[in-house]
């Protein structure tokens, strides 16, 4: 840890990023890709609507991501405080690990939020609600608890994580239109992009999860399937945002497609690493052209996260590197 004094005023933020902020980005992203589809009459077209941008303070838009971050927050710090030996295997998420923050404290501020996200849906609508509930429960207890604890089993694991980010798509879509067939015909593009992205993510934890007794899907399957299976669902993200003439997925799918290139090619963690980092960065990128303001967000959140892991911890995170 960096000794110095800047990284014991550093300490007041440890209880913000324990909630792990970065990992909000690709549900933000996704959620506003779901609001912009309902936005757009049912296909998500690349250029800003009629009615122009929407910007940060549009007050209903705010809220939404806010009782989402809420939710993600509360889900996230369950997750570290279920899996802390395994993040300590895999030399990542110090602050229950190495006891900078109590795990009392842990569970304290994630009922809190949790508690609060779903009180907040309350005042944006029905549906809006039955989303952040079933998000919760997914998230927060099926994919940590036992009898269920689908985070360490690979097929249960892999289907929770595309319910996550179906959900996520859902709750943007419900700050306008309700729940309806609609929704998931319309939200295919994206759940196989996410679902992609999602099986990429499992493969650097593979040597921890497997001394953890943890059985993740490439831990069950091995690496060569995994990679496999994650570029046989990117393919179905092509086809589906074709067939549905999606330009902002395909825009999505043509900037992160050299990095899947490059997994077919050499099949190993470091290009599996770099092609997530990359379709989470074209994902949020490319939604800032409907959404420019959702940029300075990202900046903030980026280097303020950079500068508070190399000040308090001496470590380079987030970064573009495969590692």
């Amino acid at each position: 840890m960096a000794s110095s004094s800047m990284s014991n005023r550093l300490q007041v933020f440890d209880y913000f990023f324990m909630m792990r902020p970065v990992l909000f980005i690709p549900g933000w992203a996704t959620l506003l890709a779901g609001y912009f589809s309902a936005q757009d009459n049912l296909r998500m077209s690349l250029l800003p609507s009629s009615n122009g941008f929407i910007v940060w303070w549009n007050p209903h838009l705010a809220f939404g991501l806010l009782v989402f971050s809420g939710a993600m927050g509360g889900c996230f710090i369950l997750n570290q405080l279920r899996d802390i030996q395994t993040d300590v295997t895999n030399n990542k998420l110090f602050l229950f690990g190495q006891n900078f923050i109590t795990i009392r404290a842990g569970y304290f501020e994630s009922l809190l939020l949790l508690g609060a996200s779903v009180i907040a849906a309350l005042f944006l609508n029905r549906f809006f609600f039955i989303f952040i509930g079933c998000f919760q429960l997914l998230t927060g207890y099926f994919y940590n608890f036992p009898p269920f604890t689908f985070k360490d089993k690979p097929v249960s694991g892999l289907l929770a994580n595309m319910t996550m980010g179906w959900l996520a798509f859902g709750l943007g879509w419900s700050l306008i239109r309700p729940a309806s067939v609609t929704l998931w015909l319309v939200s295919l593009p994206i759940l196989f992009f996410n679902t992609s992205l999602y099986l990429l993510t499992t493969v650097p934890d593979m040597k921890g999860d497997q001394e953890s007794g943890k059985h993740t899907f490439p831990v069950k399957y091995g690496l060569k399937f995994t990679l496999n299976l994650s570029l046989f669902f990117f393919i179905l993200t092509i086809a589906a945002s074709l067939w549905q003439k999606n330009e902002f997925m395909l825009v999505v799918s043509l900037f992160t497609s050299p990095f899947m290139v490059r997994i077919a090619l050499q099949q190993n963690i470091t290009a599996a690493l770099v092609a997530v980092k990359a379709g989470i960065s074209g994902l949020a990128l490319v939604i800032c052209l409907k959404f420019p303001t959702f940029f300075l967000l990202l900046a903030v959140l980026f280097f303020f996260t950079r500068f508070y892991y190399r000040k308090r911890f001496n470590f380079d995170y987030p970064n573009f590197r495969g590692r």
